[in-house]
């Protein structure tokens, strides 16, 4: 009696209607990587020379802007570092040691064709090691820590265009 009443209220599900997606997308011949540059720099279209200087000045004496740039190369080193430690760590290390022994006895020591020389004696030792080390990454910190640094990155990177772009339609504006 209770497997009937759980299958009472089950119906068929019925087929989701069929979506048509075309087996190429077309896109504009100026949506490449090249010209997001051209994009960036919308002014130049206009070719004026005047508004074109006028917002590569702005540019030039904007401190925010410089600011931004300068967050910008620091969020980009941070990646890099962060992103360092996918791979193995070489550390190698060389080292010279040397001592010398002076003895206070009557030992001698005897070294065959030099003859006696006493009790004096000089040691010279040389080491190198390396050593190859990776951190297992068991609870997916490390990789947690290398998509939030690039999200920084690509936060940073999206502020500076914004800002680009807000300050050049400023000048052309007040132009």
């Amino acid at each position: 009696s209770l497997l009937i009443q759980g299958c009472a209220g089950w119906r068929a599900v019925e087929n989701p209607p069929v979506i048509e997606i075309p087996e190429q997308f077309d896109m504009p011949a100026d949506t490449t990587a090249g010209a997001i540059d051209t994009a960036q720099k919308w002014w130049l279209k206009i070719d004026d020379n005047t508004l074109s200087a006028l917002i590569e000045m702005a540019f030039d004496q904007n401190l925010s802007l410089k600011e931004m740039a300068s967050r910008l190369e620091q969020s980009k080193s941070l990646e890099r570092i962060t992103h360092a430690n996918r791979f193995p760590q070489l550390t190698g290390n060389l080292s010279k040691s040397e001592s010398d022994y002076i003895g206070d006895g009557p030992e001698q020591v005897m070294i065959p064709g030099v003859g006696d020389i006493g009790t004096n004696a000089t040691g010279t030792n040389y080491t190198a090691s390396l050593s190859l080390s990776r951190e297992a990454d068991l609870f997916a910190a490390n990789r947690a820590a290398r998509q939030a640094a690039t999200a920084d990155f690509l936060s940073m990177e999206e502020t500076l265009n914004h800002m680009v772009l807000s300050l050049s339609a400023q000048v052309a504006r007040s132009w």
